[in-house]
């Protein structure tokens, strides 16, 4: 008796039913991808965004290093230069002890006269 209530199908209308199917399992899909692009495409922009913004933070860092540096190599010009006109200890003394023998000469030589 079940079988009286139920409408046989041929065969081309089992292939449109399973075709709709497919048609709509696939519009689904296709919107699932579509919002997971959106999202994917989102978020590759956020962390190119993200990157660049590093990259322009390093430079920034990077330029204050080089003039940290420059400051430094200035330093170190003004440092050379004050020691090329800086008489070294060893000279000093035998200039001194020279000296020394030059003032005990001349008044020896200042008493004679």
């Amino acid at each position: 008796m079940e079988n009286k209530n139920k409408k046989e199908i041929t065969i081309n209308e089992l292939a449109q039913i399973v075709k709709a199917g497919f048609e709509a399992a696939d519009k689904r899909t296709d919107a699932k991808f579509e919002a997971a692009d959106k999202r994917t495409d989102s978020k590759i922009e956020t962390l190119a965004q993200m990157v660049g913004n590093g990259f322009n933070e390093m430079g920034a860092r990077m330029d204050e290093m080089r003039q940290d540096i420059n400051l430094l190599k200035q330093g170190q010009e003004r440092i050379e230069m004050r020691l090329n006109n800086v008489v070294y200890r060893s000279e000093l003394d035998a200039v001194l002890g020279r000296v020394q023998t030059l003032e005990k000469q001349m008044k020896i030589a200042l008493k004679k006269n």
